[in-house]
């Protein structure tokens, strides 16, 4: 991942290599997938971070989301489950947001991609990505 000037072009490629996710589960009712990804541009004040996300099927709770988070879906299909028990579904070409504060579930029902653009404090988006890089 390399921090860019505001007046820098950030390419997006398809062909993107992700690494690995490992995320501990304390509940172990849950299964949580198998999950990659990259950050591919992080603004260098830390706010604002556009990445790639892969992960196979199984869920991943989400407590008080530390950042607002647009999605768009290349492939797979994925459920948001609220803490109020609404659900909505999507599939490979949607896009959607995931506001700052959510509680639920996502469900990964098949193996899915998307690009994620991320923003919040540097706080939010340290716990979601991992430390800004020192540039």
């Amino acid at each position: 991942m390399e921090i860019r000037s505001r007046h820098s072009v950030a390419a997006i490629p398809a062909s993107t290599e992700l690494q690995v996710i490992v995320r501990t589960n304390p509940d172990h009712d849950v299964v949580v997938p198998r999950e990659a990804g990259q950050v591919l541009y992080r603004e260098s004040t830390g706010l604002f971070a556009v990445g790639v996300w892969q992960g196979e099927r199984g869920d991943l709770p989400i407590n008080d989301y530390p950042v607002h988070e647009f999605c768009h879906l290349h492939s797979g299909s994925v459920t948001l489950i609220a803490s109020d028990g609404s659900e909505q579904s999507f599939t490979a070409g949607d896009s959607f947001v995931i506001p700052m504060g959510f509680c639920g579930l996502w469900r990964t029902n098949s193996t899915a991609r998307k690009t994620f653009t991320c923003y919040g404090s540097e706080e939010g988006l340290t716990a979601l990505l991992g430390p800004q890089p020192v540039p």
